[in-house]
């Protein structure tokens, strides 16, 4: 896996769609063929990777929204997910 930097903007594919399951009440992203069950915070990160915000500007965030979260462990987390999800070919790349 290839680590993103965190100068780096996520955004979905366009064929990754991220919806609410509404039997299992777990957020998944769903592309052709197959879907992806997440985490809750897993979908807290998948829900901020709109192409708006860096990978720093998601980890403080989520450090914002989660009182006595740790920073590093909130970084290495949203790191670990968006390396995942580029690697999965679920992300737009420049």
């Amino acid at each position: 896996m290839t680590r993103v930097e965190t100068t780096f903007v996520p955004k979905l594919a366009k064929k990754a769609r991220l919806k609410l399951d509404r039997h299992s009440r777990k957020y998944m992203i769903l592309y052709p063929e197959r879907g992806l069950e997440l985490s809750d915070s897993a979908a807290q990160i998948a829900m901020k990777c709109d192409g708006s915000r860096t990978v720093a500007t998601i980890v403080v965030e989520l450090v914002a929204e989660h009182v006595g979260a740790s920073a590093k462990v909130v970084e290495e987390d949203v790191l670990d997910f968006v390396s995942t999800l580029r690697d999965k070919g679920l992300l737009e790349v420049p």
